[in-house]
């Protein structure tokens, strides 16, 4: 299994310079043009006509903006047959095929969990509609604020788990570290907030999923939270090269970044001093040296798996796992801790 080949200065950037993000920092930027949502209502229109076929392919950025447009509106159908047949090169795309590959493995929506995202929100809880004690889910995005895909597919996946679910964005940008901006002035504010969420729904346990630079949020809150797993998709779990970015990101908040400790920022020496710490799975592609260097650092730390992926040279993972189940395997995995107990 394998990614395209790709611009060797792309694979060993920084994880500040945000190259992997540009696309979907695009994408984020076109979705607010109306003539994004006017195309996108084109597509339904034909799509609803049985005409779709009839429209001349599109160039494939273009045609990522209408798919992830066509997904906000939640009509997936329509996204689905506009992706499979409307789109010259969408393989060409890394962004385009993961939503390509989402959308034709999609599962059906859960009963009784609703939700469409405010991509405005940095936090957003989906409560479990059934009775009994049941883990809350913290889902970490990236800097591109989705899990690798928007999160109204996203969603499909983690409303199956049996879980409460919460959705947490950082729009601080500076890997959580300054906290969530709608639960507390700081980081610890924040992770006092979502020890009340865990609280008052009765949680039986927490667990942790990050994507991309959500890893880094995934796994420092998760070790605060006391959470039973963490999963990381291919993510960091330093910011040696984003020390600069970090700081621009609090200066821009009108935070001071000497609040944060100097551990915090490589959690190798957080979780080694730890006694009580998470599972953690760290899922990389085995041909990034970036992504494998950042689960390595975590290397022989007792509870942390290593799980790269053969043949693999994308930065994101998720394409990777979907097809073949691997993908709701995890999941499973991380749910299944808070039945285990931390690793420590």
């Amino acid at each position: 299994m394998s990614g395209p080949a790709r611009d060797d200065r792309d694979d060993r950037a920084p994880w500040h310079e945000g190259r992997r993000h540009a696309i979907h920092q695009i994408v984020d930027a076109t979705r607010q043009l109306p003539e994004a949502r006017r195309e996108a209502l084109t597509v339904m229109r034909a799509f609803e006509a049985g005409t779709l076929a009839e429209r001349p392919p599109d160039r494939p950025l273009r045609g990522m903006v209408i798919v992830n447009e066509l997904i906000a509106l939640e009509a997936i159908e329509a996204a689905k047959a506009y992706a499979r047949s409307g789109i010259h090169g969408a393989a060409d795309v890394d962004g385009l095929e993961l939503l390509t590959i989402a959308l034709e493995h999609l599962p059906p929506a859960a009963a009784g969990m609703p939700f469409r995202d405010d991509t405005a929100r940095d936090f957003q809880l989906v409560r479990h509609p059934d009775p009994g004690r049941r883990p809350l889910i913290l889902v970490f995005c990236g800097l591109a604020q989705r899990f690798a895909m928007p999160l109204n597919l996203a969603h499909r996946w983690f409303a199956r788990l049996g879980a409460h679910v919460a959705y947490l964005r950082d729009l601080r940008r500076a890997y959580y570290l300054a906290g969530i901006q709608s639960l507390g002035q700081d980081y610890a504010a924040s992770c006092a907030a979502l020890r009340d969420v865990a609280r008052s729904l009765d949680a039986s346990g927490i667990v942790c999923v990050g994507n991309s630079a959500g890893t880094f949020g995934a796994l420092s809150l998760g070790l605060d939270l006391q959470a039973a797993g963490v999963l990381c998709l291919s993510g960091p779990t330093r910011l040696d090269q984003s020390r600069a970015d970090v700081e621009r990101s609090f200066a821009a908040a009108g935070m001071s970044i000497a609040t944060v400790p100097p551990e915090h920022f490589d959690l190798r020496q957080r979780f080694a001093l730890t006694p009580r710490r998470p599972r953690v799975r760290h899922v990389h592609g085995a041909g990034n040296d970036v992504d494998r260097s950042e689960g390595e650092n975590l290397a022989g730390i007792a509870g942390v798996e290593l799980l790269p992926i053969a043949g693999w040279e994308r930065h994101s993972v998720v394409e990777a796992l979907i097809p073949s189940g691997a993908f709701d395997g995890h999941l499973r995995w991380l749910v299944g801790t808070t039945a285990a107990g931390t690793a420590g």
